[in-house]
């Protein structure tokens, strides 16, 4: 895989929040560390209007997320029956976002409002005909994505809403400048940029894949086709894992019968064992310092 070398381990053509900035304080050129966080580790929110084929991309100040999964059931009462009969209509996968957007500089105040103008006319379709609201040509329906949470679980592992994005429709958007202790940046008349937004959404996820299982599909059951959450892309639905892990092992049946490999050291089991105990303290360790370099960025963005 290439590299950008203006990102340390940013993918070519991938994001990069103020690459080219020109952010000034006090004279000095300033860069906010939440930049480099997010270019190199890639962690944005992103959004992509499929009617006008854009794509908008948000540093991940996430405040809130939740994901529901809700069944809807027909149930009908019998004369005599002391319960209802209950006939399964379908899944309902609704998830809500949160997120603060933050600006240090005049300059990155400037570029979240244009984003967030927008996100805003990603609520709007196309039409075929203008000035004619029954000549509708395309809905609003938009592709999300952040890390490996919110992606389609079959698609790649690209944090590009447009190559990997949960598909489905966003209810609501909301925007809120703050006018509290953050305050805004007043370089002319009549016109204001705040220091910080803060936008949620509603959304309703339309699957592109089928979810369920396969009748008979219980673990040792015979089955030949591969749907749904038996299929390999589905493995890790809803929440894809895009690193590399260690395989799950299975049950091991008390009836079963092993043949030593003649050509397998003795050992090695063990020294692969210990290299996977190896492996995890290191990713643990990045983990903590990747926490520590992000809760420094919000607090040089507050």
């Amino acid at each position: 895989m290439e590299y950008d070398k203006n990102i340390t381990g940013a993918p070519v053509g991938t994001q990069n929040f103020n690459k080219n900035s020109k952010n000034k304080i006090g004279g000095l050129k300033y860069s906010d560390p939440s930049d480099a966080y997010a270019n190199e580790r890639q962690l944005y929110l992103s959004f992509y209007h499929l009617a006008s084929k854009r794509e908008v991309n948000f540093k991940a100040f996430v405040e809130n997320y939740s994901e529901n999964f809700n069944s809807n059931w027909n149930y009908e009462p019998v004369f005599g029956r002391a319960d209802e009969l209950a006939t399964f209509m379908n899944t309902k996968r609704t998830l809500n976002v949160s997120w603060k957007v933050p600006a240090a500089t005049l300059e990155e105040a400037q570029s979240n409002l244009q984003k967030t103008n927008l996100l805003a006319k990603f609520m709007y379709p196309a039409y075929e005909v203008s000035n004619q609201a029954n000549t509708i040509a395309k809905p609003p329906l938009m592709r999300i994505a952040f890390a490996n949470l919110i992606r389609n679980a079959a698609a790649g592992p690209s944090p590009s809403a447009m190559e990997a994005g949960l598909l489905g429709a966003v209810g609501s958007l909301s925007i809120t400048p703050s006018f509290g202790e953050e305050g805004f940046f007043d370089p002319d008349s009549a016109t204001i940029y705040p220091k910080l937004l803060t936008i949620s959404i509603d959304f309703t996820v339309l699957h592109e894949h089928d979810v369920g299982w396969m009748a008979g599909s219980a673990e040792g059951d015979d089955v030949t086709t591969s749907f749904g959450f038996d299929s390999p892309e589905l493995e890790n639905y809803p929440y894809t894992e895009l690193s590399p892990r260690l395989e799950s092992k299975k049950p091991i049946s008390q009836d079963a019968t092993f043949e030593e490999d003649p050509n397998t050291p003795e050992g090695s089991q063990v020294d692969e064992d210990i290299n996977d105990q190896g492996r995890l303290e290191r990713e643990a360790a990045a983990q903590r310092q990747l926490d520590q370099a992000y809760h420094e960025s919000q607090a040089y963005s507050n």
